[in-house]
């Protein structure tokens, strides 16, 4: 016949201090009674803050990778907590709720020729980070030409460079003369103001009289 001995324990008596050990020391029928018990959460990314939905209470301590904090709101990343410094990437970073908040934004409108000015037709985007191939202005008139732009310099061709809604102004125009019959004088009747030289039958002189006769002109007399 087997013999089961039991083995005494001194430390456990109606006379003990219950310790936290998940024994009832002092044979009172309750086990850790009367201690204090802290609840721990786990912290899973190790940055000093727990998980609310997951934790241990305890009385002797915090289990290891938990800690007394249940404030963070993704704990799988460690950049992401109360202490964070909010950035702009779409993420709650310090955990208030919020994302992207307390950071600038500003309007960014799309540069297609990439000169540095964006396109006067395009809709803005808002954003707190800049956005690849769009600039803050939309002082563009011409976004499919580099070489029109608010910066650009005028010339004579018609075209408004500088995009301040005038086309060759501040240019020098002069007058010229129809010369039909190339005597060099021309008609006064028939001109054309440019900005860059005289068209091709045309002199700067508005002399002549009858320019269908090359006999007949100042120089005659």
């Amino acid at each position: 016949m087997q013999r089961i001995v039991m083995m005494a324990n001194a430390a456990i008596n109606p006379a003990a201090v219950e310790v936290c050990n998940g024994i009832d020391d002092d044979c009172n029928g309750l086990s850790d009674d009367g201690l204090t018990f802290v609840t721990y959460y786990a912290d899973a990314d190790v940055d000093g803050y727990g998980d609310a939905t997951v934790a241990q209470s305890t009385c002797n301590g915090a289990p290891v990778g938990y800690v007394i904090d249940a404030t963070d709101c993704d704990d799988n990343n460690a950049a992401v907590n109360p202490a964070a410094a909010e950035v702009c990437n779409g993420i709650d970073d310090n955990c208030n709720g919020l994302t992207d908040e307390g950071l600038t934004y500003l309007t960014y409108y799309v540069d297609f020729d990439g000169d540095g000015y964006g396109d006067a037709n395009a809709a803005g985007v808002s954003s707190c980070n800049p956005i690849v191939g769009s600039v803050t202005n939309n002082n563009d008139c011409d976004d499919n030409n580099a070489a029109i732009n608010p910066a650009a310099q005028e010339v004579c061709d018609g075209i408004d460079n500088d995009c301040n809604g005038l086309t060759d102004d501040a240019l020098t125009f002069v007058t010229y003369y129809a010369d039909a019959d190339g005597d060099g004088y021309g008609d006064a009747t028939i001109s054309q103001s440019t900005c860059n030289g005289a068209p091709v039958g045309y002199v700067t002189d508005a002399t002549d009289c009858n320019d269908a006769n090359a006999a007949v002109n100042p120089r005659c007399y």
